[in-house]
Protein backbone atom coordinates (compact mmCIF):
# COMPACT_ATOMS: atom_id res chain seq x y z
CA UNK A 1 0.00 0.00 0.00
CA UNK A 2 0.89 3.28 -0.40
CA UNK A 3 -0.31 6.97 0.48
CA UNK A 4 1.35 10.31 -0.11
CA UNK A 5 0.25 13.83 0.79
CA UNK A 6 2.47 16.56 0.80
CA UNK A 7 5.13 14.00 1.35
CA UNK A 8 5.22 9.90 1.64
CA UNK A 9 3.01 9.11 4.21
CA UNK A 10 2.63 5.51 3.87
CA UNK A 11 5.14 3.57 1.38
CA UNK A 12 5.13 -0.21 0.15
CA UNK A 13 3.32 -1.35 3.16
CA UNK A 14 2.44 -5.35 3.15
CA UNK A 15 1.44 -7.73 5.63
CA UNK A 16 -0.39 -10.78 5.61
CA UNK A 17 -2.54 -12.09 8.40
CA UNK A 18 -3.99 -15.74 8.15
CA UNK A 19 -8.20 -16.17 9.57
CA UNK A 20 -8.24 -15.15 13.37
CA UNK A 21 -5.15 -13.84 13.69
CA UNK A 22 -4.17 -10.22 14.91
CA UNK A 23 -2.09 -7.69 13.95
CA UNK A 24 -1.00 -4.95 16.64
CA UNK A 25 0.59 -2.26 15.33
CA UNK A 26 2.09 0.59 17.63
CA UNK A 27 4.17 3.92 16.81
CA UNK A 28 4.06 7.71 17.24
CA UNK A 29 1.29 9.64 15.21
CA UNK A 30 4.03 10.54 12.79
CA UNK A 31 4.91 6.96 11.96
CA UNK A 32 2.13 6.40 9.06
CA UNK A 33 -0.47 4.88 11.56
CA UNK A 34 -3.04 7.63 11.16
CA UNK A 35 -2.58 7.27 7.57
CA UNK A 36 -2.34 3.22 7.14
CA UNK A 37 -5.48 2.47 9.70
CA UNK A 38 -8.31 4.61 7.82
CA UNK A 39 -6.82 3.25 4.50
CA UNK A 40 -7.11 -0.40 5.57
CA UNK A 41 -10.55 0.38 7.23
CA UNK A 42 -11.97 2.66 4.04
CA UNK A 43 -11.62 6.02 5.23
CA UNK A 44 -9.24 6.47 2.90
CA UNK A 45 -8.37 5.31 -0.49
CA UNK A 46 -4.35 4.28 -1.29
CA UNK A 47 -2.26 5.49 -4.66
CA UNK A 48 -1.56 1.86 -4.95
CA UNK A 49 -2.01 -1.76 -3.40
CA UNK A 50 -5.24 -3.55 -2.47
CA UNK A 51 -6.31 -4.40 0.89
CA UNK A 52 -7.84 -8.32 1.05
CA UNK A 53 -9.86 -9.20 3.78
CA UNK A 54 -10.44 -13.10 3.49
CA UNK A 55 -9.54 -13.17 -0.28
CA UNK A 56 -12.07 -9.99 -0.39
CA UNK A 57 -10.84 -6.74 -2.09
CA UNK A 58 -12.15 -3.83 0.23
CA UNK A 59 -11.69 -1.28 -2.04
CA UNK A 60 -13.81 -3.24 -4.72
CA UNK A 61 -16.68 -4.48 -2.36
CA UNK A 62 -16.35 -2.46 0.95
CA UNK A 63 -19.71 -4.17 2.57
CA UNK A 64 -18.38 -7.27 2.09
CA UNK A 65 -14.85 -7.17 3.47
CA UNK A 66 -16.01 -4.65 6.82
CA UNK A 67 -17.58 -7.23 8.95
CA UNK A 68 -13.87 -9.16 8.31
CA UNK A 69 -12.25 -6.40 10.04
CA UNK A 70 -11.65 -4.01 13.12
CA UNK A 71 -9.57 -1.46 14.46
CA UNK A 72 -9.37 -0.18 17.99
CA UNK A 73 -7.37 3.00 18.55
CA UNK A 74 -6.79 5.36 21.94
CA UNK A 75 -8.66 7.89 20.06
CA UNK A 76 -10.48 9.31 17.05
CA UNK A 77 -9.30 11.92 15.50
CA UNK A 78 -11.52 12.63 11.76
Amino acid sequence: MRKSFACPAVVDLGSSLASGEFYDLLGPNVAGTPTMLPMVVGFIRPEHGTILALGTDALVDPPAAKPMMASLTDGLMI
